[in-house]
């Protein structure tokens, strides 16, 4: 076997390796993100309001949405991850945990966490289309 041979059958590895390792990692992070929320809500929940329990609702649907996103991306994409792509679902989940850790009955604080999430998203969706148009 030459050496673009062996270059390739790794390329094809990883590829073939990128959906499994990627979606696990994704649900672990957003599985501690959930974790955190139910946590966070169970010891407050006499405090919160009801604009907190509006704000604990559509995190609980961001985590679900975003824990979908990727399931969609990966499925329907393929390519090798580097550290980058390695790098997202942390940061996706620290900002998701900041999203949490805002929820009260001012939404300023959580709609700031929330602009950093939606920054985050829209880095983590460039990044997953121009690496599998790659």
């Amino acid at each position: 076997m030459n050496k673009i041979d062996v270059r390739t059958e790794l390329l094809e590895r990883a590829r073939d390796a990128h959906a499994t390792v990627y979606l696990t990692l994704k649900s672990i992070v957003q599985g501690a993100v959930l974790a955190y929320l139910l946590s966070f809500i169970s010891l407050h929940s006499s405090n919160i309001r009801i604009t907190g329990w509006i704000l604990a609702s559509v995190t609980f649907l961001l985590v679900i949405i975003t824990w979908n996103e990727y399931v969609m991306g990966v499925i329907a994409f393929r390519w090798v991850p580097d550290l980058v792509d390695a790098s997202i679902p942390f940061m996706l989940g620290a900002s998701q945990y900041l999203l949490v850790k805002a929820i009260s009955d001012d939404p300023g604080k959580w709609i700031f966490a929330q602009i950093a999430f939606s920054g985050l998203s829209f880095f983590a969706f460039i990044n997953m289309y121009s690496k599998a148009r790659a």
